[in-house]
């Protein structure tokens, strides 16, 4: 929602929908799609090392040891450069089509993708192509197949086009040496009507699964409003005009299917020469517009066409070399417009041989040199993503997990004192301690709340700071709940559940409540809590229909406030615990109607979206821990509940997800 210079109550009234979660799911680029993936296996360069790729593809479970499909449902994804510099290129593409069917067939699926190097082979640039690679397409009459390409490449090539020449010879076996047996084979191999050109062609260039994108070098900002994400059409349109126009010359007799893309250009060039001293056939005079557009486009194929640029996607390593600022001014809004969180690549190979990842887990460089006979240090790796859990897998065995993404909402909000001042303390551990061990120098009843706790000023070393006194009360809470008719199942009303709160709150990573303690003060037990100074209710931020500057860091937190109460069971949310901060940081307050012993969730339908912060933190909670932390606070059975709750949750999560799709549900 952007920013309205006119605000109208129905306005208001439809933000109001929004922030408080309740707004529905827009349908994203892959919203609905079945079925799940419930572990991704990246993989990067492979550049003809068929152990190598076999090596990972077995460690990570995805084949077995005939080579054959195990996975599942995993979704495997290659991310180009299957070709050039290794010698087993027949057998990994054998192998990656031979996966892309049997993944099918059990509910799995085989992407991979196009690299610069698997275009360099489609139009005839075999600069890096392994000599043993043409030998293993060879077959018995390759020999005689070599002899009638050369003599083809004669005609247009060799100007003196006697075999009596006495330098026939040397430029013959010059000819042959460049030209091995099985060149012709897998240059025909690799054309658009051979049988991997075919395969190749039908490659995407880029591919997107829920809020991971996959692409060969990464996406620059030359190519950033380029939409087409999963089916790159600048690259494979272009792949397309380069074959029918090569074709077109095949089919006029200009050329042949195994000639370079620089010998083509070549032959333009003679066509262009006749063409400038008007000794050229009726025919190709009339032709003569087409072929002039192809010169042109490969004259400035290194400049122009996404197949052989520095900036396009299959060639751009600023992913690996931008310094961090670089990437933070660009990448994260770019991945925010593409409905993404993170962006995988490779194209750059990693020193030593390890997966990296780069500005905290949104971009991950996972070419790792598989062909270690080229790359020294080099080895086979996979990176594997399981529910956002990010672990680099090596061929033996070893397995590094990432940091979880860390819960962001933006500038971190600052502890200040009734004045406004930054509070003199380093860490959040020091304003507790503070809070345990600070003298009240006056208290005062706050007349609003049922159980009229107390405002406290605390004074300790000549500091002083403004806390909030909760404590055991003698009123009977267990008949009636606000705003409600009926009789809450398990109702609780105790100051306990806001130190619960606050324990929960940091075992979850949330960090947006004030430091609470256990105290006593005046002889009562209770929770101290600091008081919120220089901050807004959310209730005085409707009344005055003021709305948050940027609405996406906003409705995270308030998403993720929506999955922190049916966690805890928190049935007295509302616009007066919800307090704003100058930078527009949520900060909550009054939990003590939380953590009953009700074990259903009190209000599902509000969980539609989470970030992926608290989604890590929510499955992978320490029970242990939580039980330790919480047990001076929360009888067992209580605990017990937040364990069911916590389940209950994730499942409704997994459940939004399924039906979706992740982008559109984890923030």
């Amino acid at each position: 929602m952007g920013i309205l210079k006119t605000l109208s109550a129905i306005v208001s009234v439809l933000f109001l929908m929004v922030i408080s979660g309740c707004a529905a799911i827009p349908s994203g680029n892959h919203a609905l799609k079945t079925p799940r993936h419930e572990r991704i296996v990246a993989v990067g360069d492979v550049h003809g090392s068929y152990a190598g790729l076999v090596s990972i593809l077995r460690e990570t479970s995805v084949i077995d040891g005939d080579d054959n499909w195990i996975g599942g449902s995993t979704l495997l994804v290659q991310t180009g450069d299957l070709l050039d510099r290794g010698a087993d290129i027949h057998r990994v593409l054998d192998l990656m089509i031979s996966l892309q069917r049997q993944a099918r067939a059990a509910g799995g699926k085989a992407v991979a993708l196009l690299g610069n190097h698997e275009v360099m082979n489609m139009i005839g640039d075999m600069a890096y192509v392994n000599p043993e690679a043409y030998e293993s397409f060879a077959g018995p009459g390759s020999e005689n197949v070599r002899e009638k390409a050369f003599e083809d490449w004669r005609i247009f090539f060799d100007t003196s086009n006697s075999a009596e020449n006495e330098d026939f010879e040397a430029r013959r076996k010059k000819w042959m040496t460049a030209h091995p047996p099985g060149f012709v084979e897998y240059t025909r191999a690799m054309g658009p009507e051979g049988y991997y050109g075919k395969w190749l062609r039908s490659l995407p260039a880029g591919f997107q699964y829920g809020g991971t994108i996959f692409s060969h070098a990464g996406i620059s900002p030359a190519y950033a409003d380029n939409s087409e994400i999963v089916a790159d059409r600048n690259i494979i349109a272009d792949i397309d005009d380069f074959d029918r126009n090569k074709s077109f010359l095949i089919k006029k007799g200009f050329a042949k299917q195994f000639f370079s893309v620089s010998e083509i250009n070549a032959i333009l060039d003679g066509i262009m020469t006749a063409a400038g001293t008007g000794n050229q056939s009726p025919s190709i005079a009339g032709d003569l517009p087409r072929y002039k557009a192809f010169k042109s486009y490969l004259d400035n194929l290194s400049v122009q066409s996404p197949l052989m640029t520095d900036e396009s996607p299959l060639w751009f390593r600023g992913f690996a070399q931008w310094p961090e600022e670089k990437l933070t001014a660009y990448l994260p809004e770019w991945l925010t417009e593409n409905n993404a969180w993170r962006i995988i690549v490779s194209h750059t190979p990693r020193p030593g041989g390890r997966i990296q990842s780069r500005l905290d887990g949104r971009i991950f460089l996972i070419d790792t040199g598989m062909l270690s006979e080229f790359y020294k240090g080099g080895r086979a790796s996979a990176l594997e993503i399981r529910d956002d859990d990010v672990t680099a897998v090596y061929e033996n065995g070893e397995r590094v997990a990432f940091p979880a993404p860390e819960i962001d909402y933006g500038p971190p909000h600052i502890w200040v004192g009734e004045d406004g001042d930054s509070l003199p303390f380093k860490t959040v551990g020091e304003i507790e301690a503070f809070l345990k061990s600070a003298v009240p120098v006056s208290t005062e009843v706050i007349t609003t709340g049922v159980n009229r706790p107390r405002k406290v000023l605390l004074e300790k070393d000549g500091i002083k700071l403004r806390g909030i006194f909760r404590y055991e009360s003698e009123i009977d809470h267990q008949k009636s709940v606000v705003g409600s008719d009926k009789k809450e199942r398990y109702f609780r009303d105790s100051f306990l559940g806001e130190i619960a709160a606050y324990e929960m709150n940091r075992l979850l990573g949330l960090d947006n409540m004030p430091p609470t303690v256990f105290r006593k003060i005046d002889g009562k037990r209770g929770t101290l809590q600091l008081w919120a100074e220089k901050t807004m209710p959310d209730r005085q931020r409707a009344r005055m229909n003021i709305l948050p500057p940027e609405s996406r860091p906003w409705n995270k937190q308030m998403s993720d406030m929506r999955v922190f109460d049916n966690l805890i069971n928190n049935i007295d949310r509302n616009q007066t615990n919800i307090l704003i901060d100058d930078n527009w940081r949520l900060i909550m307050i009054d939990h003590t109607r939380a953590f009953s012993r009700d074990m259903s969730l009190p209000r599902p339908e509000q969980v539609i979206r989470c970030s992926r912060g608290l989604w890590h933190a929510l499955r992978s909670l320490d029970e242990a821990e939580v039980k330790r932390r919480l047990a001076p606070y929360l009888s067992q059975a209580e605990i017990d509940a937040l364990f069911v709750r916590r389940q209950l949750l994730i499942r409704h999560i997994m459940d939004a997800i399924d039906q979706y799709g992740e982008e559109n549900v984890l923030t």
